[in-house]
């Protein structure tokens, strides 16, 4: 057989059996000639400094041996106040879906194990669930709502033991939130019903109040973070896990030996010593967020749905403003997400907030596209 050769033998056959093969590879074409407000990264001035400054004090000879992560680990456990044992340092939040996914026994498709999550949620959740064949139940956003708690306390009560309950607080991509007292009530009964409940906090950052303290010291509940959103840092693949210290222990020896980079451990780092000044950004963005929320509101025709996250979905009212919307903003060189492919949300386009002066430039354009 040459290198031009196509493959062949035993193992290609096994490969072409895997349900992998009904997924679309994972690809991501970044346009460099816009103002990106489509996939939720947080860009902004004071951030954009304060990762110069990390970058001008890394030293080059940190890239020729392999990252220390052990101190990034205290540093991050003492700004969090939990114990160290409690992280797992993961490349992003999507590496995270991957390996609590993996991490399940072996023998789960076949003991009835099913993920119970909201729709829509990250899309690398359907992906990874059927790469171990396991089944989605999808419980659906209620439009003008959001999820309602109730739907998915009967979905994972009618498989006790079996049923592993994966939520975001807030939702991504519509913005929705529970209330302190939901999330609490889904707890309590995803333990009652022995089950997993793992919730997606990378959007935490950005909303009005911290729900998720109802879930701090619940051994059956895994929290997932991430660097990406909070920190500005989505091409640095940095996220960690929040678990009890044994289930974390049984999670790590899944885990990669190196799953993240020094340059991200090294920034981070920086950003965590410095987070006073990060956290003034998330309160700008908040703001920014309740603005853009009235100010889309003023626009006839035109509703901005109740978010969360550094987003906010825009209801058009038809698909022919949605067209609209999407080319006028294209010539004022500025991307945002058409959600009606999900089929769930209608006419819908998603804008991630940004600075002030930003955002006057998408409400003049919505507003002139109207």
């Amino acid at each position: 057989m040459t290198m031009t050769d196509p493959p062949s033998g035993p193992w290609l056959s096994t490969f072409k059996r895997s349900p992998v093969l009904a997924l679309a590879p994972h690809r991501r074409v970044r346009r460099t000639d816009v103002v990106n407000l489509a996939n939720n990264e947080l860009h902004h001035p004071v951030l954009a400094s304060l990762i110069e400054e990390a970058t001008q004090a890394f030293r080059t000879g940190q890239l020729s041996g392999y990252p220390s992560w052990p101190p990034f680990i205290e540093q991050l456990a003492h700004a969090l106040s939990v114990s160290p044992e409690s992280l797992l340092l993961v490349a992003g939040s999507d590496d995270a879906y991957r390996l609590l996914l993996e991490a399940l026994p072996r023998e789960a498709p076949a003991r009835g194990v099913t993920v119970v999550a909201q729709h829509p949620t990250y899309a690398s959740l359907s992906h990874f669930a059927v790469l171990r064949r396991l089944p989605v139940v999808q419980v659906p956003y209620r439009p003008w709502h959001g999820f309602d708690v109730a739907d998915l306390v009967r979905e994972q009560g009618l498989r006790p033991g079996a049923a592993i309950v994966w939520i975001s607080q807030p939702n991504g991509p519509t913005g929705s939130a529970f209330s302190t007292a939901e999330l609490a009530l889904l707890a309590q009964e995803t333990a009652r019903s022995g089950n997993l409940l793992v919730v997606d906090e990378v959007y935490r950052d950005f909303a009005d109040e911290d729900t998720t303290g109802a879930l701090d010291g619940l051994e059956h509940v895994v929290r997932i973070r991430s660097f990406s959103k909070g920190y500005g840092l989505a091409g640095a693949r940095l996220g960690y896990l929040l678990a009890h210290p044994e289930l974390i222990g049984y999670l790590a020896r899944w885990n990669t030996a190196s799953p993240v980079s020094g340059p991200a451990l090294h920034t981070a780092a920086h950003l965590l010593r410095t987070r006073r000044r990060v956290a003034e950004v998330h309160a700008e963005i908040r703001a920014n967020r309740a603005w853009f929320t009235g100010a889309v509101g003023a626009v006839p025709g035109l509703t901005a749905l109740p978010s969360q996250g550094n987003f906010v979905c825009v209801h058009t009212g038809d698909d022919a403003t949605a067209d609209r919307v999407l080319a006028a903003l294209d010539r004022e060189l500025i991307a945002v997400r058409d959600l009606r492919p999900l089929g769930v949300l209608g006419p819908v386009v998603r804008v991630s907030m940004a600075t002030r002066d930003v955002l006057d430039e998408v409400v003049r354009t919505l507003r002139d596209a109207r």
